[in-house]
């Protein structure tokens, strides 16, 4: 029933979804968004003024986001799809394995399987990604530029700048996990 809901719900919202994350996040529905961060990262990577590009993948992530601060950001982020949100992860939901008798709870992160589940993680990383670009003195990052999909992220732009914004990364995530 959770999947039945959790997909008719992505399906009338999900353009909300999308304006809350994208162009930055481009994991929650928008159309062709692995090929847009693609073509997003290749065209930084030929800028001439570009001195590097750092990859970032965020190490099992999904599992590891804390379910309470993505319950309140996503009420910000998009309204629209808070509220379903907020009644099915408020509580551990149930796995059930094959051949076990006791479901595992699931209390972290998203749920393995849930429809709704890269919205709920794209909705709720905007603030962390918001706070990155915002994050400038005298506009330090004037060039530098970043594209996610999901947990997966690349920025390019001059050393300095990403220098800064690797070291703010990093603070914030450890804020935010």
């Amino acid at each position: 029933m959770r999947r039945i809901i959790g997909k008719a719900l992505i399906e009338k919202v999900g353009k909300d979804v999308s304006n809350a994350t994208a162009p930055i996040q481009v994991c929650s529905g928008l159309t062709g968004g692995v090929e847009a961060a693609i073509h997003a990262v290749r065209r930084l990577y030929e800028n001439d003024e570009t001195e590097a590009v750092i990859l970032v993948d965020a190490e099992n992530a999904f599992n590891l986001m804390n379910r309470n601060l993505a319950l309140n950001n996503i009420q910000f982020t998009c309204p629209e799809l808070s509220t379903y949100i907020i009644n099915t992860y408020r509580r551990p939901g149930s796995l059930y394995v094959s051949g076990h008798d006791t479901p595992m709870l699931s209390d972290e992160g998203v749920t393995q399987g849930d429809n709704s589940a890269m919205a709920l993680y794209a909705s709720s990383l905007m603030p962390l990604l918001n706070s990155l670009m915002l994050q400038s003195d005298d506009n330090i990052y004037k060039f530098l530029k970043q594209i996610w999909y999901a947990d997966d992220a690349a920025a390019g732009g001059k050393l300095e700048d990403m220098a800064s914004w690797w070291s703010m990364f990093k603070c914030m995530l450890l804020e935010q996990w």
